[in-house]
């Protein structure tokens, strides 16, 4: 404080502390966990209920958190450190195993014993594997026990990690160049992956069980229909060199239709890129009509529930889209302005993992699945209601 050298803040990724008497030889500082100000990577939920919300956190290692608490509120004690995801990368929960925890690059783990990891990194390809912060680690809707991993190679698991198949080749840019907007003093400084990409997004497709899309940070597009026995550029022709593709969504509903955000901030162009495809990839449209000029976008999801319901996360708020990316409207509500960098629908719930201001929960979508533009001109209309479960109140009674 300028007027009281003892009145002291510190801001970290963790949030901000305080200290009333900090020129003392024992400053006492206020705790950072009053503040929803997680970092958050990406988002897995498991299934089941309550479930349980999983990610990765800036500097603070993964998390995970219960949808109901143990007692009246959700509170510290169901927030825990997990096991698997590191600080940034992908956590990945078992669709099978609800207590099974995916995550990094790779282990596995037990969320109830919350300790021994195991590591499942698979075998190094013909070259020495790349890295980026965030690397892919998904499971496939259409066969919960194929989990995918990728550094250049995608990789690929149907016995929990014990053993894996590469099924690709390098998938990225063999000369990506060096992007204009580099100063020269940048551009001739050499990077962990010698000026050459990573695969950043994985897809596999929930309807077609062969099928996975991919995308990279050097701007490609891939696709497999059969498992990686063959592979396909299919990269919209706007999309240049070192765009980072850092979401591709795989139809709910028709295996020809795929959903792919593009992130070219770090290239000085900050606008929303969104693009569509309805037929595997041979033509694509740019889908931002609606979204902030000055909005990168970092995920796009199809809701399961409801064909062309599609949610998009960009650097400053979540959108909305009934007609399949024709248009987009807001669907801020009392969200915080701040990074939205993932989004799972589960059951009737939606989930959000944003950058800076923790976990997110839109409860009962049901209302955005069963809402018609007829609606609009008419005093009252009715909705069927969700699926409920009844529980057992919690208390705070100790024993």
């Amino acid at each position: 404080s300028p007027t009281d050298p003892d009145v002291m803040i510190v801001a970290s990724d963790q949030g901000a502390v305080i200290s009333l008497n900090g020129t003392s030889d024992t400053p006492e500082w206020s705790s950072w966990y009053n503040q929803p100000t997680a970092q958050l990577y990406h988002v897995s939920v498991t299934h089941g209920f309550p479930w349980i919300a999983t990610g990765a956190q800036q500097d603070s290692g993964a998390v995970w958190v219960r949808s109901r608490g143990f007692t009246t509120t959700l509170s510290p004690r169901d927030w825990q450190g997990a096991c698997a995801g590191g600080e940034s990368g992908y956590t990945a929960a078992d669709p099978l195993d609800p207590d099974r925890l995916f995550g990094g690059t790779v282990e596995k783990c037990s969320l109830a014993l919350n300790g021994r990891t195991v590591d499942i990194t698979p075998p190094a390809g013909p070259e020495k594997a790349r890295a980026d912060w965030t690397q892919p680690v998904v499971f496939s809707k259409a066969d919960p026990r194929a989990l995918y991993y990728a550094s250049q190679y995608v990789y690929k698991t149907i016995d929990g990690g014990i053993s894996w198949t590469r099924i690709s080749d390098d998938l990225t840019r063999p000369a990506p160049g060096v992007p204009a907007s580099l100063d020269p003093t940048t551009a001739a400084m050499e990077d962990r992956n010698g000026k050459r990409g990573v695969v950043y997004t994985l897809a596999p497709s929930p309807v077609l069980r062969p099928q996975v899309w991919a995308g990279t940070d050097d701007g490609l597009v891939q696709l497999t229909m059969d498992d990686g026995g063959a592979w396909k550029d299919v990269t919209p022709p706007a999309v240049g060199a070192w765009s980072r593709v850092t979401m591709i969504e795989a139809s709910h509903s028709d295996f020809r239709t795929a959903y792919a955000a593009v992130d070219r901030h770090q290239l000085n162009d900050f606008a929303p890129h969104l693009y569509r495809t309805r037929d595997l990839g041979a033509t694509w449209q740019e889908i931002t009509r609606g979204l902030p000029a000055d909005g990168y976008v970092h995920t796009i999801k199809e809701d399961p529930g409801r064909r062309g319901l599609l949610v998009a996360g960009t650097e400053r708020g979540v959108h909305v889209s009934f007609d399949d990316g024709d248009t987009w409207q807001s669907l801020q509500l009392n969200l915080p302005v701040t990074s939205m960098r993932d989004l799972e629908f589960h059951d009737g719930d939606l989930v959000l993992a944003t950058h800076g201001r923790g976990f997110w929960v839109l409860d009962d979508i049901g209302v955005l699945r069963q809402a018609q533009a007829s609606m609009a001109g008419v005093p009252a209309a009715v909705y069927v209601p969700a699926r409920a479960v009844a529980v057992v109140q919690g208390t705070d009674n100790g024993t």
